[in-house]
This record gives C-alpha cells, sequence and structure tokens, in this order.
C-alpha cells in the first residue's frame, strides 16, 4: 500500500490568560503536521568519500528511496570498476522482520530497524544467513553514510562505507 504524504503545518497559538508568560494570540511554534523519514529522496554516490572493501570502486551510483506503508522502497542503481551496469530493489517494513528483496546476486531477503531519528539498521540475508548488514545515517538532511559489513561468498568479511549526496 503506497501512502501520500500532504504537505500541512499546524501553528500553535497562545490563548493563555492576560499576564502570563506569552502574549494572547502569540505564535508558539508552525511544526510540520507529517513526517517524512530523512533517508527518504535521491541520492548520488559520492565515490571519492566513499570505501569500497573489497575490490575496486564503483565508478557511480544512485539510490532513490520512498516511503512504503510503514516503511521504504529503495531502488539501486550502480556502475562498477568495469563499466558493468546493475539495479536492484527491495520493500522492507520498519518491523525488523525478513522481506523478499530483488537485491542483485547477493540476497534474497532484508530487513529495516529504526534505530533512531535519523539511522536505520539494514541487513540482507542469503537463504536464511545474514551476509550484509549495514548502518544507515543522515547528517543534516544532506549526507546519506552507509556503514557496511559483511562475509564474502568465500567466507572472508569485508567492511566499507558508502556516502551518498541528496539530489
Amino acid at each position: 500500500m503506497n501512502y501520500v504524504y500532504v504537505a500541512a503545518m499546524i501553528t500553535l497559538v497562545a490563548i493563555s490568560a492576560p499576564g502570563a508568560s506569552q502574549e494572547r494570540g502569540a505564535v508558539i511554534e508552525r511544526m510540520p503536521l507529517y513526517y517524512v523519514d530523512p533517508w527518504v529522496g535521491t541520492w548520488n554516490l559520492d565515490v571519492g568519500k566513499s570505501k569500497f572493501p573489497p575490490g575496486p570502486p564503483l565508478k557511480g551510483g544512485k539510490a532513490v528511496i520512498g516511503p512504503y506503508g510503514h516503511g521504504i522502497k529503495c531502488l539501486v542503481h550502480t556502475v562498477s570498476a568495469n563499466g558493468e551496469a546493475r539495479h536492484w530493489e527491495w520493500i522492507a517494513q520498519y518491523s525488523g522482520k525478513d522481506s523478499p528483496a530483488d537485491a542483485g546476486l547477493f540476497a534474497d531477503t532484508v530487513a529495516l530497524k529504526k534505530t533512531g531519528r535519523n539511522t536505520l539498521e539494514v541487513v540482507y540475508k542469503r537463504e536464511g544467513t545474514a551476509i550484509l548488514s549495514e548502518q544507515w545515517v543522515v547528517s543534516e538532511g544532506k549526507e546519506l553514510r552507509i556503514t557496511r559489513k559483511g562475509m564474502k561468498p568465500s567466507g572472508e568479511g569485508f567492511s566499507g562505507i558508502l556516502v551518498y549526496e541528496k539530489e
């Protein structure tokens, strides 16, 4: 089920008794009536800031992340060091439960769990075994830093950092 987020503002207005610290009718605060997760948007991979072990760095990449029910839909496009274009996508809820994923050749499920207002834990599994975990952190709404730890098919561990800039 897709949800459409409608922009709206709510205004808190003071209606205190005369002589109180707030002036009657003064605007106290304006705040959004809705909340959109900070990782929602279009993100371009910053190859220079990213660290790609194992193997050569990607030439480029883009992630398009949108709200979907009580979770997100993520579409990822990358270009490998040898120029090969790859695409994968997944939809998952923030429940921490496994959801089917078309995550290229490396995973068949993904699970999401919010760990803070600007942080998200993502775990990819293949045949029930966790093979990659990511910690997503959005800074000032402009940078998405994904710290990755995983296991190669050979059983060797790896780690890396992907840095995306918001479009």
